[in-house]
């Protein structure tokens, strides 16, 4: 097969399509957002926090955050709300610009 990864912009849509990414990437404007934090804590995926070019920190904090357990409101594969668990994601890194 052909791996594949995602640029998560929201966080339903991964429930939906993680199953097919091979890595999962949070972008430079949505690192500070603790939702995709915690949403990529739960990711059975490794998962690149892009850093802005004035700061890598977002980045990093980003990566320690998401190595964490968390528990928020998520919504299943079968479309229904829930409080969803994690036990943190060790597979995450900071994604630096080269200019």
């Amino acid at each position: 097969g052909l791996p594949t990864g995602s640029v998560y912009l929201d966080t339903i849509t991964p429930q939906f399509v993680a199953d097919l990414n091979s890595l999962a990437m949070v972008g430079k404007h949505t690192i500070g957002s603790r939702p995709h934090r915690e949403l990529a804590s739960g990711l059975s995926t490794p998962v690149g926090f892009q850093a802005s070019s004035d700061s890598a920190q977002l980045a990093v904090d980003a990566v320690r955050a998401s190595a964490a357990p968390h528990a928020f409101l998520s919504v299943s594969k079968q479309g229904v709300a829930g409080i969803v668990e994690t036990t943190g994601n060790r597979d995450c890194h900071a994604v630096l610009p080269v200019a």
